[in-house]
């Protein structure tokens, strides 16, 4: 896991005045590393982003800094994970029985933030159950301009 876009310095690493606006928080839950690249190259400019590569560490972020974070991109399929993204969905909006989860997601806060499942794998879940979790659904390979049109209209109102 790992934060990018800290509010100490700017893209280019320089440092930044204290007085910068701050960025809402983004956490990307994504396994495959060049999508996690995609991501953060087309996001950086608008957001903090907090990357995690499975459901261990988006489950260890949410616990920590889950009431800063403004929005969450969210993978389905999760390699080498013991959640997939509907049950974090379902996890995060306190729909799951916590006692039968592994533990790290014993403690993860139930939360509002906004979902985007951002999948290649739409069609293989069902849509219902996506929808339940209050989440929206972007096709892979990303159309950005769409995935920028859906997090304009969320409501992010938290900053990191």
């Amino acid at each position: 896991m790992r934060r990018i876009g800290n509010l100490g310095e700017s893209e280019k690493g320089e440092p930044q005045s204290q007085e910068a606006p701050r960025k809402p928080l983004l956490l990307c839950v994504e396994d495959d590393p060049p999508n996690q690249l995609v991501a953060r190259c087309k996001l950086l400019r608008k957001y903090e982003i907090l990357m995690a590569s499975n459901a261990s560490e988006a489950c260890h972020l949410l616990v920590s800094q889950g009431q800063q974070i403004a929005v969450i991109l969210m993978d389905i399929e999760l390699k080498e994970s013991e959640l997939n993204g509907i049950q974090l969905a379902k996890l995060i909006r306190g729909r799951l029985e916590r006692s039968a989860l592994p533990r790290y997601a014993q403690d993860v806060p139930v939360l509002d933030t906004p979902i985007v499942f951002v999948t290649a794998y739409g069609t293989k879940y069902d849509v219902g159950e996506m929808l339940d979790c209050g989440a929206k659904v972007v096709d892979k390979p990303v159309d950005f301009i769409e995935l920028e049109l859906c997090l304009t209209k969320l409501k992010l109102h938290k900053l990191s």
